[in-house]
């Protein structure tokens, strides 16, 4: 039952979602995303401000502590705890796709700890239920629980016969509703109804993060990436605030990050010569040095063959060429769903046990489970 009497508006509760930052990324600069977030951080009102939640994949990849970058991230991480801290703000990181975070995010609990600073900050890599003191009970699902949905579906369900029915779930993963038909099978997607039912009773809300791109089915909210990391993200990119009430008269908005980078595609198929350069002057008009432009052509075109001259021409721009046939569209139309479908969870020192587990039931269903989990307890994994 919402209880919103301790916050900061009694009765409401407002907060913002923040998603797939991706810290340390190979393409879009993390001093730019650093740049965005502490812009539209710091514009929403703190006087208001009850919770930002960071729905996962915070990384990109992991990292050490040489790099220019690692030091931006940490520079930023310790300015929000210490932004959290003066304006009572609590704020809460959930581990996405291991592939990504490697469970990176609970440094921002570790530094509060170590440096004193004495914000309200969580960490949650496992499914687990929550009654948080904002005034809901918050149901966190990381990526990466189980390979299999259905596996997963079970333990989630088996949870709320436990401790009833969250107001609130906080996860990282894909739904089928968010994927063409195709590419169902080749990825682990939870089912939208499914994970809609959960939160009939409370009339609760679900969020979650891992596609990139911004969506809504019933009572689910997907803000998608808050910054833009890819050509074929040319959509928006943002995050989510909300006010939730003890009346149930909530609001959700999405809030563009209007600041993101830019990823851009020129298409030149079947050009030559002077209809090239008028086509790339038309299209770089309206962009700034260190935007990121893509040409897109048949491999026999002349914009295919002279591409390496076309950087020198038009120097400061990030460029980048891909040849395909002029109408070949991408089965996943999007660079995320094609680049990054992940085929099962990655295996960790927390999830090995599990999935061993659930491997040989499903391959040896008269076997004890029991007493393959007891077995695995004595090895050193």
């Amino acid at each position: 039952m919402r209880d919103f009497s301790r916050n900061k508006t009694p009765g409401v509760l407002r907060g913002i979602n923040l998603s797939d930052i991706h810290f340390i990324h190979r393409q879009t600069p993390t001093v730019n995303l650093i740049s965005q977030l502490r812009y539209y951080i710091t514009k929403e009102d703190p006087a208001l401000l009850d919770v930002i939640t960071f729905s996962g994949d915070v990384f990109d990849r992991i990292t050490t502590f040489v790099t220019s970058d690692v030091v931006a991230v940490r520079a930023w991480g310790t300015w929000l705890l210490r932004y959290a801290r003066k304006h009572d703000i609590t704020l809460i990181f959930l581990e996405g796709t291991n592939l990504h975070d490697q469970k990176q995010s609970q440094w921002f609990v570790e530094q509060n700890e170590v440096m004193e600073i004495g914000a309200k900050v969580r960490y949650y890599d496992d499914l687990c239920m929550v009654d948080e003191d904002f005034g809901l009970k918050v149901l966190y699902l990381p990526d990466n629980y189980s390979h299999d949905p259905d596996v997963t579906l079970a333990a989630v369900n088996k949870l709320i016969d436990e401790k009833g029915s969250p107001d609130f779930i906080l996860m990282h993963g894909a739904f089928e509703y968010q994927l063409p038909p195709e590419a169902l099978k080749a990825t682990c997607v939870h089912s939208s109804d499914a994970y809609n039912v959960m939160v009939e009773k409370t009339q609760g809300w679900i969020v979650s993060g891992h596609i990139h791109l911004q969506s809504q089915k019933g009572r689910i909210m997907v803000g998608g990436s808050f910054g833009r990391l890819a050509h074929g993200e040319e959509g928006p990119k943002g995050y989510l605030r909300y006010a939730l009430t003890e009346s149930f008269n909530d609001q959700w908005e999405f809030v563009e990050n209007k600041k993101a980078d830019v990823y851009k595609t020129i298409k030149l198929h079947g050009l030559v010569g002077d209809e090239i350069v008028r086509v790339l002057e038309r299209e770089l008009a309206s962009l700034k040095k260190g935007d990121h432009i893509r040409i897109r052509c048949d491999k026999e075109d002349d914009a295919a063959k002279t591409f390496r001259s076309i950087p020198a021409l038009y120097p400061g721009f990030i460029w980048s060429i891909k040849t395909d046939a002029k109408n070949n569209q991408s089965l996943l139309k999007n660079s995320f769903v094609n680049n990054v479908i992940e085929k099962g969870g990655d295996l960790t020192k927390d999830n090995v046990k599990r999935l061993l587990v659930e491997r040989v039931r499903n391959k040896y269903p008269n076997v004890d489970a029991l007493k393959v989990s007891a077995w695995l307890d004595t090895l050193p994994l």
